[in-house]
C-alpha cells in the first residue's frame, strides 16, 4: 500500500522567506568650538528586500543509513526527527524502524508491533505523540486491515484497530485538519477500491467518508496524494486502475466531495510519491516509458515542472514533510532498490 501520508519521494521543499535589513549611515558635520552647538545627522537609505531563496534539492549525507528499500513510509515528528517504518526489498517485507535526527539515522528496536509490511500508510499523531502505521502488504498476497501506533517516550507498540474499511495497500494516506488519518482508494489480491475513510486517532476508530454522489476518482491504487490544510482538502494524482496502468487525472476531496482538477500536469504514472507544504509537490513514479526522474508543482495556476535536480529516475520512495521541508528517502531505481535521503527546500 502506498504510503502517501504522506507522501514524496525526494528531498526537502521548504520557501525561502523575505528578510529585510536596515542600515543606518552617520555622518557628522566639521569640528565645532566649545561655543557652538554640535549637530550631528542621520540618514537611513531605503531598505532592500533580500530576494526569496528559490527551492532546491540536495541530497543528504550520512555515515549509514537503513538497509536499502521501497514501499516504506516516512514520517516527521515535531522535534525535527523522521521515523521510517517497513518497506520491501524483492516483494520480502521489513519491519524494521528508524529515527532519523538531522544527523544519523538510529534503528529503534523493540519487541512485537506489526507485522512486516510494505506500500502501507502513516501518519505524526501529535497530541499524543506518537507515530500511527496501518494496512499494508506483508508477503504478497498477505493484506492488512489493522493500525498501530508507536509511543517514543515508552518505546512500545500497541495495537489501535483492526476491520474498518476492506484490507488494502497501495492507499494513500493523509492527516487532515480534524486530525484524521484520512486513507483513500487502495488494492487487495482481488480487487480496487475507490472508497475513502477517515481514521479518529483519539477514539481509535473507522468511519466512511465516501462522498454519496457526485464525480469521483476511478478505483485505484499506487497513486499519489496530499493534503492542503488552507483548502481542507485532499489531492490525489495519477496510479493505476483496471483499464490503464498509467494515470495521469488530478482530484480534490473538499467538503463538497470530489472534484477533477483541469489540464496537463506530470505524465501518467504510477508509484508517484506527493507531499504538501504549500503546494502539492509529486516526485518520481513509473510510467510507459519506464522510471521517472522528474518533480512537479501543483500551484493555484495548475501544474508546473518543479526546479531541476530532483532525485535520479525511481519508484516507490518514501516521503515526509516537516516544517515546510520534503524528505525522501530510498525508493527503487534502474539498479534495484535505494537508501539515499534527499530534501527538497
Amino acid at each position: 500500500m502506498v504510503a502517501a501520508a504522506a507522501v514524496l519521494a525526494l528531498s526537502a521543499c521548504s520557501a525561502g522567506g523575505d528578510d529585510e535589513e536596515q542600515v543606518a549611515a552617520t555622518t557628522t558635520g566639521p569640528p565645532t568650538t566649545a561655543a557652538e552647538d554640535t549637530t550631528t545627522s542621520t540618514t537611513t537609505p531605503p531598505t532592500t528586500p533580500v530576494p526569496a531563496v528559490a527551492a532546491t534539492w540536495q541530497q543528504v549525507a550520512v555515515d549509514a543509513a537503513p538497509p536499502p528499500r521501497s514501499g516504506a513510509v516516512l514520517v516527521a515528528d515535531p522535534d525535527g526527527g523522521l521515523w521510517l517504518h517497513g518497506g520491501h526489498v524483492d516483494r520480502s517485507p521489513l519491519g524494521d524502524l528508524w529515527r532519523f535526527d538531522g544527523t544519523a539515522w538510529t534503528e529503534v528496536v523493540v519487541d512485537g508491533g506489526p507485522s512486516p509490511r510494505s506500500e502501507h500508510v502513516a501518519v505524526w499523531d501529535a497530541a499524543r505523540s506518537r507515530l500511527v502505521v496501518g494496512l499494508g502488504e506483508g508477503q504478497p498476497g498477505d493484506v492488512f486491515d489493522d493500525v498501530w501506533a508507536f509511543d517514543p517516550a515508552l518505546g512500545t507498540w500497541s495495537q489501535l484497530a483492526e476491520g474498518g474499511p476492506a484490507a488494502r495497500y497501495g492507499a494513500c494516506g493523509v492527516l487532515d485538519g480534524d486530525g484524521r488519518m484520512v486513507v483513500t482508494h487502495g488494492f487487495s489480491s482481488v480487487e480496487r477500491f475507490g472508497d475513502t475513510w477517515a481514521f479518529d486517532l483519539a477514539g481509535a476508530t473507522w468511519v466512511d467518508i465516501t462522498p454519496a454522489e457526485g464525480p469521483r476518482p476511478s478505483p485505484r491504487c499506487l497513486h499519489a496524494c496530499g493534503y492542503d490544510a488552507g483548502a481542507g482538502a485532499l489531492v490525489l494524482f495519477g496510479g493505476r486502475n483496471d483499464d490503464e496502468p498509467y494515470l495521469g487525472d488530478t482530484w480534490r476531496l473538499g467538503s463538497d466531495g470530489w472534484a477533477e482538477v483541469p489540464g496537463d500536469g506530470p505524465s501518467p504514472r504510477s508509484r508517484s510519491r506527493g507531499a504538501f507544504t504549500t503546494e502539492l509537490l509529486v516526485i518520481g513514479g513509473e510510467g510507459a516509458d519506464g522510471l521517472a526522474g522528474d518533480a512537479w508543482i501543483l500551484g493555484a495556476d495548475g501544474w508546473a515542472p518543479a526546479p531541476p535536480g530532483a532525485p535520479a529516475d525511481r519508484q516507490a520512495a518514501a516521503v515526509a514533510v516537516g516544517d515546510g521541508v520534503v524528505w525522501s528517502f530510498g525508493g527503487v531505481g534502474d539498479d534495484g532498490p535505494l537508501a539515499d535521503l534527499w530534501r527538497y527546500g
